[in-house]
Order: structure tokens, then C-alpha cells, then sequence
């Protein structure tokens, strides 16, 4: 008997035992094997033998052949084959669901995104329409508005020619007067009183009597001491001329003034806290000797106040909206305050009537400064310009043009007639104020410039910005000495003190930070406020330094 199915190793190399791959391989049974195993199995063992002896003889005599390749198929085999090929059949078949079920769920999403699509298309059509309907009014509108500019522009240079033959009205009649003036003091003749009042007064104060003649000075005044009136609120028919100080003194620090060393910074810390406004205190202005200083705020008052003890003085109801500044007089006699109602005013600091008003700008004043003469200011505004005003006059000498943003901060040069102010468009401009003319542009700051101070002797300024950005300025060369950076908190105000060591900014996180110049580094950083500082100062001494903030307090460091 043959065996029923043959499997035999192969060998690539049967003489190489070593290194050979053996592959196993599966010999199908031929037809004459299947038949002698199904006999043997069944025990037809006289079947098998009568099979055996005729399939021999007859192979033996050529009437049958040995049938090549002629197997019996292997039912088993098929079956495992049909089994794998179902296996993968149904593996593909939960694939192809998953994806089905995946695709479907992408459909169903970008049929959504789909219709949410059109429903912004509809809807942008829809504010399409609306602004072509906006533009096509505003062409109208803008038509309307230029027939109108037209209209104004025609009505200004018609005012302006107007007001060219007001001017030369004006220096006619200045003409005539000083003719008449020289006429009576040649004559030297005592006009009565009852030949003209304005006659009558000349002869006793003349500038009365200008003033008497020049009425549309653009002054407003209360009852006032004559001194005062003559001081402030008179006019003369000349501009009255600005000069510089010829004493060399007042370069020098004075006497006995205490140096603000970086230790003694260290060491300041608060000795008295005053409750000075029912709203933010936003400026502050010392005594020029140190014997008190001015407060202002939101709520539109000028508080005074006594040192060393900070008694209150006077108060005042100077403003019926906020005030951004305050300033005194070189003599200390007169205040000065900048508004958000667009005016200047000016008050007598001894009792707390007011003086002058100046009402020229066209939007808030957020800065007032006195020349060293104490015969000018200047002011800062919103609208972008600042103005010189003389004082004997009450007119504006100067409007100065050249900011593109609101003008933050002006402050005279000590001594001289030059005037620094500082604006939003993130310059520092230097001006002649006698000419109106800009002498240098400062360009160093990346943000609305807020404030500014000189040194005692005027040589340099310093300007910090709404970054916190510090800059110390050598006025002669333009160059920039000092630089720090104290961000990201904006600097809102500072101050230099009296001998030049160290400055004072006051930050909008509250604090109050010291920088010695020499080594233009923060040495102090004093904390007692709660809300940002608007205001700092150095005593003219030296012994002390006031801070002033939002949260309607005023601090005494020392």
C-alpha cells in the first residue's frame, strides 16, 4: 500500500546539511492511492486484492497507464481555502461599513457647513445692500458738507479780512493815542475830569487808561485790588518785550539745599497723608520758596496748603470742570490753572479771587506754564496748538503749530525764552517764544509723551511717555543723556530735584520710583498710594518730596 498523501523536506542543497533551506511540501494522493485506502479503511480486503491484481497485470501489459497528475481533490484543503477567503471577505465588508458610516457623517457635515455658507452669503448680501444704501447717503451728506465748508470758508476770509481792518482800525487809533499822549506830556497840561473819564483816569494810572481805550481785550475779570488789575488785566498798546535774566545766580543751586543722595532716597518713607480732594488730585505746585503748595483735581477746585505741617489755606471752586494743572507765579502772588472747559484762569493766591480768563483754545487745556518774568505763560491743549499769552495785554502773542496730537505738557526754560512742550505724537519740540518759531524737534519716544521738567539751571529736560520710557535731554545738542525704562506701567509725571542728582516719576501702578542719574539706575521705589500717581515735586530744599494720585490723597516723603 502507498501512503495516502506524501510529504517530503526539499532540500535547495541535499549535501549541504549546514546552511540549507528546507521547504515543506505537500504531494497530492493520486487516484489509484485513494481507491486502495478507501478498500483498506472499509475491510474489502477481497476487493482490494482482485484490484490490486488486475490494475498491475494490466499496467504490466499496457492495456492501463500510470495516470500522470491525475489527484483527488482534498476537500479539506478547499474548505480552509473557502474559510480564509470568508474571513477576509467579512473583514473588508466591516471596513467598507466604517467607512460608509464615516463618509455619512463627513456628508451630513458639510451639508451643514453648506447651509450655514448660504446662510452667510444671504446675510452678507444682505448688509451689502444696507451699505451701499449707507454710502450712497454719506455721498449726499458729503456733497451737503462740502457746499457748506464752501459757505464757512467763504464767511472765514471774509472774518479774516474783516479782522485785518479791525487791526489796522487798531494801530490807527494806537497812532492817535500815542500822538495825544505825547501832546499832554509836551503841554504838560492836567486834563479834568470833566473833558472824558478815560482823560480823567489817564492822568492818574495810565495803564487804566489804555485799558479803558483797547475794551475788546479778550480778558475777563471780577472786582479786583488795582495793583492786581494793573498787573494782569490792563493792556498796552505795545507787546510787552521778553527778556532773558541776566543774573547768573539763579543758575546756581541756592544755599544750603540737601543732595537727594541714593541713600537717602532709600530711606524716604511717608510722614503725613492728606485726604486733599473728593476726587483725583491730577497736578500739584510748589511755593517757589516751599512754604505751601497748590492742589487741583477732578472735582474743579484749588485747594492751598501750608508746609511743613500741610494746613490747609484756601479753597477754591476755580473750575466747573476737571483741571489738569496748576502753576505759581515766579512771585508766588498769582495761580494759574489749565481746565478741561477749555480755559485758563488766573487767581491771586492770597485771597483766592480770580484774575484773568482765557478762553482762545478749542477743546480741553491740559498744561499752563509762567515765563521767569512772570509777564507771560504758556498753554497746552487738546486742539493740538500752544499759545503764549501776554499778561499785560490779556491777547495771545503766539499760537504755535506744529504737534499733530494733543499738546500733554509746556514748561518754559528757566531763565530764558525758550519754551519746551510735549504732545501724543510722541514728540519733544523746542520753540523760541518769541518768534512762535520750533528751534529742535526731540524724537525719541514711541508713545504719547505725558510729561516734562527741567533741572534747576534749565540745561537739561526730562519727558517720560505713556510706555514708561524716561528720557533726560541736553537741551544745546538735542542729544539724549539718560534713558530708562520703566514699563510696562506709563509714566505719568517727574521731577528733577533742586541739585540735579536724582528724578521722580510717578507711575500708573501706584508707585513712586527714584532714578539717580549717575548710574541711571531706580534706587527707590516708594509704594504708599492706591491708585496711579499724577503728580510729584521735590522741595526746593531738598527735605522732602510730595506725591499726589487718583486715589484723592497727597503724600509727604521724607
Amino acid at each position: 500500500l502507498r501512503p495516502s498523501r506524501l510529504t517530503t523536506l526539499v532540500s535547495t542543497n541535499c549535501f549541504d546539511m549546514g546552511g540549507s533551506d528546507l521547504v515543506l511540501q505537500d504531494v497530492p494522493e493520486p487516484v489509484e492511492d485513494y481507491l486502495r485506502n478507501f478498500l483498506l479503511r472499509q475491510n474489502m480486503t477481497a476487493t482490494l486484492q482482485t484490484f490490486q491484481s488486475e490494475w498491475y497485470r494490466k499496467l504490466k501489459s499496457g492495456e492501463v497507464t500510470r495516470p500522470n497528475g491525475e489527484t483527488v481533490p482534498d476537500v479539506y484543503k478547499q474548505l480552509d481555502a473557502l474559510q480564509a477567503e470568508l474571513t477576509k471577505t467579512k473583514t473588508l465588508l466591516r471596513t467598507q461599513g466604517k467607512q460608509t458610516v464615516s463618509s455619512q457623517s463627513k456628508l451630513d457635515k458639510l451639508q451643514k457647513e453648506r447651509d450655514y455658507h448660504r446662510m452667510c452669503h444671504r446675510r452678507i448680501l444682505q448688509e451689502k445692500g444696507r451699505l451701499v444704501a449707507e454710502i450712497t447717503s454719506l455721498k449726499d451728506n458729503n456733497t451737503s458738507l462740502v457746499k457748506d465748508l464752501q459757505s464757512v470758508t467763504n464767511k472765514h476770509q471774509a472774518l479774516l479780512r474783516e479782522k485785518a481792518l479791525i487791526k489796522l482800525d487798531r494801530d490807527r487809533t494806537r497812532t492817535e493815542v500815542s500822538s495825544l499822549h505825547a501832546t499832554l506830556r509836551q503841554a504838560n497840561i492836567a486834563t479834568p475830569a470833566s473833558v472824558h473819564p478815560a482823560l480823567a483816569t489817564e492822568s492818574k494810572t495810565p495803564r487804566s487808561f489804555r485799558h479803558t481805550l483797547k475794551s475788546q481785550a479778550m480778558v475777563t475779570t471780577q472786582q479786583r485790588p488795582d495793583a492786581l488789575k494793573t498787573q494782569f488785566i490792563n493792556t498796552t498798546p505795545q507787546d510787552t518785550p521778553m527778556r532773558t535774566s541776566s543774573d547768573p545766580s539763579h543758575l546756581l543751586p541756592p544755599e544750603g539745599v540737601q543732595t537727594v543722595t541714593p541713600s537717602r532716597a532709600k530711606g524716604l518713607s511717608v510722614v503725613n497723608t492728606l485726604s486733599a480732594h473728593d476726587r483725583a488730585v491730577t497736578a500739584m505746585a510748589l511755593h517757589p520758596n516751599g512754604e505751601a503748595f497748590a492742589t487741583v483735581g477732578d472735582d474743579g477746585m484749588l485747594k492751598l496748603w501750608n508746609l511743613p505741617g500741610a494746613q490747609p489755606k484756601l479753597e477754591i471752586q476755580a473750575h466747573t470742570e476737571w483741571i489738569a494743572d496748576v502753576r505759581y507765579s515766579p512771585d508766588a502772588a498769582v495761580l494759574a490753572t489749565a481746565s478741561g472747559d477749555g480755559s485758563v484762569r488766573l487767581w491771586d493766591a492770597e485771597t483766592g479771587d480770580r484774575v484773568a480768563a482765557y478762553t482762545e483754545h478749542a477743546h480741553a487745556v491740559w498744561s499752563v506754564d509762567f515765563h521767569h518774568s512772570g509777564n507771560f505763560i504758556a498753554t497746552g491743549s487738546l486742539d493740538n496748538t500752544v499759545k503764549v499769552w501776554d499778561l499785560n495785554t490779556g491777547q495771545c502773542r503766539h499760537t504755535l503749530r506744529q504737534h499733530r496730537d494733543s499738546v500733554n505738557c509746556v514748561r518754559f526754560q528757566p531763565y530764558s525764552n525758550q519754551l519746551l512742550s510735549a504732545s501724543a505724537d510722541c514728540t519733544v519740540v523746542l520753540w523760541d517764544a518769541r518768534t512762535g518759531l520750533p528751534v529742535h524737534t526731540f524724537k525719541r519716544h514711541k508713545n504719547a509723551v505725558t510729561s516734562l521738567a527741567f533741572s534747576h539751571a534749565g540745561d537739561v529736560a526730562i519727558s517720560c511717555d505713556a510706555d514708561g520710557l524716561v528720557v533726560m535731554w541736553e537741551l544745546q545738542s538735542g542729544q539724549a543723556l539718560l534713558e530708562v525704562d520703566l514699563g510696562p506701567h506709563s509714566a505719568a509725571t517727574c521731577s528733577m530735584d533742586t541739585s540735579g542728582a536724582v528724578i521722580a516719576v510717578g507711575s500708573s501702578d501706584s508707585a513712586v520710583r527714584i532714578i539717580d542719574i549717575t548710574t541711571k539706575a531706580v534706587v527707590a521705589t516708594l509704594k504708599a498710594h492706591d491708585d496711579g500717581v499724577q503728580a510729584v515735586a521735590f522741595d526746593p530744599s531738598g527735605s522732602f518730596l510730595l506725591s499726589a494720585g487718583a486715589d484723592d490723597t497727597v503724600r509727604v516723603w521724607s
